[in-house]
Parts: structure tokens; sequence; C-alpha cells
């Protein structure tokens, strides 16, 4: 089986609707190829529930073959608005762990409760290298969201590096 990600940020502010009208495409495309799709990241405006920005996996035999013809699509309905990005999971690429700066922190609309307290879970890598950033927000466990980053971030370094 294999896992492709589309990394979706913003190009300004208010871009909201779009962001939101590109999940769903998204989601709709994975729905149609019987394939399986996972939020790793979303990314809210403060103090707002407007979606800015999300990471989706995208898992299945076919996935980065499946989601390719949707990346111009994607671009030429939203042009300049947002930027998408399509890589194909890359298992065997190295990541120099000393080159990267974890940070944990808490996600953006966890609201602790009488009987629930959300921990600092969520993991941002940055490589300082590139400035490349991989976040995962969607797992309860550090560990699990430190994991779906890395893989994230080789797969991001295996595309910078292949073009």
């Amino acid at each position: 089986m294999s896992n492709a990600y589309i990394v979706m940020r913003p190009g300004f502010k208010d871009a909201s609707s779009e962001v939101q009208s590109m999940l769903r495409q998204c989601l709709l495309t994975i729905q149609e190829a019987s394939l399986s799709a996972e939020i790793i990241d979303e990314q809210f405006r403060e103090h707002t529930a407007d979606l800015t920005g999300f990471a989706l996996k995208a898992s299945g035999p076919v996935a980065y073959e499946t989601l390719r013809p949707l990346m111009p699509k994607l671009q030429d309905d939203h042009p300049g608005l947002v930027t998408v990005q399509l890589v194909n999971e890359t298992v065997d690429a190295e990541v120099n762990l000393s080159e990267l700066q974890v940070a944990y922190f808490r996600k953006e609309r966890a609201v602790d409760s009488k009987f629930v307290v959300h921990g600092d879970n969520c993991a941002k890598l940055t490589h300082s290298a590139t400035g490349l950033v991989a976040r995962s927000t969607w797992h309860r466990s550090r560990a699990a969201n430190y994991k779906e980053a890395l893989a994230l971030m080789q797969s991001l370094l295996a595309a910078r590096s292949s073009r």
C-alpha cells in the first residue's frame, strides 16, 4: 500500500473558504477512488474556526497516481490563493535528525474541561537547512504525531531533491 500527502498552505489570510473547498474536493476524489484518507494536520485562524491549511494523507494502492490529475485543477481553480503540494511517501529517504528542530505544541482548538486535559502532543518538525515544515496534529499520542510528521518530512525532502 502506498501513501501520498497533500499539503496546502494559504497564500493570504482570507483564503478559508477556498481551503475548505479544496479539502472537500480532495476528500471526494479520495472517496471515489476507494482510498482511505486521514487529515494529519489542520491549521485554524487564531480565535476562529476558519480553516487556513491542512495536510492530508491518502492511502491505497495507487494513491499518488489518483491524486496527481487533481493538482492542476486545484491550482487553476484557486490561482495564487493557496500553495498545494502533492508528494509520494518515501520511507527510505534519510533525514539527518540533527538538522531537525522539533517542537511540541497544543492543538489550536483544544479546550481543557473538567474531565479532559489536553497536553502538548502535536508535533512540528522544521528542517533547518531547507526551512521545510511538517506538522501532525491528528493523533492523541505525541510519539504517533512525531512519527507521522517525520514521514511527511522524509517525503517532502525526497520530493525537493528529485526536482
